[in-house]
């Protein structure tokens, strides 16, 4: 299970090929892969963004505070 906390999916694939290359290389069968993700789901894509990005800017902001990263835009 991979468990992606931000970026596209598409850079852990990757990651991917090293899992199936290890089951490979150790005679294991192939398995099923996952993918976690965090997501929101409204009605409407605004809506959506109108209820959650407030809470998201909020944290993202006290994390680069705290971190010294660039603010959230």
């Amino acid at each position: 299970m991979l468990a992606v906390i931000g970026g596209p999916a598409g850079r852990f694939a990757p990651l991917v090929d090293l899992y199936k290359r290890a089951l490979d290389e150790n005679g294991k069968p192939a398995q099923p892969i996952g993918m976690h993700s965090l997501g929101f789901v409204a009605k409407t894509d605004e809506e959506a963004v109108d209820v959650q990005y407030p809470y998201w800017q909020e944290m993202l902001e006290a994390a680069s505070r705290e971190r010294g990263w660039a603010r959230p835009h």
